[in-house]
Order: structure tokens, then C-alpha cells, then sequence
């Protein structure tokens, strides 16, 4: 009759943990394998939307495309928003430009002008120190 051994408190020991290590392994594989398919299809639609873009930012001036096939954009929007709108005249810190006076030789008469009420409303006018000096040129058709 042949004696059957029985494992030693380490044998059986090493087999639980050995059972327990492969069960563990049997989990993270089947983890792995939903990963390797979440990253698969993640890559799958980053494909698509690195395509797309590509797409879009093709115009007629980046590639063959005709000019008619090009997106409209109003141009203000793709350079960051609407731009404010400038006033008539000279902007803000734009230095002033002036015809410099006539030089005195060159006046034939000079004349004072004060008004004595508001043209718009016709109130009372209180001096305020500052003078204007307004000079006209008058031109004169010399001999045909």
C-alpha cells in the first residue's frame, strides 16, 4: 500500500496563497482587457476629431480647395472679437496737426469778433480766459 503524503502547514500555505495569487491575476487581466478596449475606442474617436479639425482648418488659402468651399467667418470673431468701431476725426492720442499762424507781414487787416449772447440760446456769456485765434485767407483770382 502506497503511503499518500499529507502537504505540510507550509505546503498548504503556499497552495491557498498560490490559489488566491491566480484568482487576483485572473482579475486584473480581465481589468487590463477593458482598458486595452476603453483605450482602443478612445483612440478611435480622437482619430475622428483630429480629422475633423484638419477638416475644418483647411481653406482655400491652406490647401487646393476652391475659395467657394471655404467656412465664413466673420473676421473679427476668428482674431479674438468684435471690434469697437472708431469715431469719425482724430483718436484718442493722436497728436494734433495745425496750420502754424501767418506770420504778421503777411496780414492785411486784423479783427476783433466778441459775441455778446449764446447763438444757440441767446443767454448770457461769462468770460472764461481762454482766447481763440481764428486766421481766414481770402484768395484772390489773379489776372486771366
Amino acid at each position: 500500500m502506497a503511503q499518500t503524503a499529507q502537504p505540510s502547514e507550509t505546503e498548504r500555505k503556499l497552495q491557498t496563497e498560490n490559489a488566491e495569487l491566480k484568482k487576483r491575476n485572473a482579475e486584473l487581466e480581465k481589468r487590463n482587457a477593458e482598458w486595452v478596449e476603453q483605450n482602443r475606442k478612445l483612440q478611435q474617436e480622437l482619430n475622428k476629431a483630429l480629422t475633423a479639425l484638419a477638416c475644418a482648418r483647411k481653406t482655400s488659402g491652406t490647401s487646393s480647395k476652391p475659395p467657394s468651399s471655404d467656412i465664413v467667418k466673420a473676421r473679427a470673431q476668428e482674431e479674438g472679437g468684435p471690434q469697437p468701431k472708431r469715431k469719425i476725426g482724430a483718436q484718442p492720442g493722436h497728436p494734433r496737426h495745425a496750420r502754424a499762424p501767418f506770420p504778421p507781414e503777411q496780414l492785411n487787416a486784423v479783427r476783433n469778433h466778441r459775441l455778446r449772447a449764446c447763438p444757440q440760446c441767446g443767454g448770457a456769456l461769462r468770460h472764461t480766459g481762454v482766447k481763440a485765434v481764428i486766421q481766414q485767407a481770402e484768395l484772390v483770382l489773379v489776372g486771366k
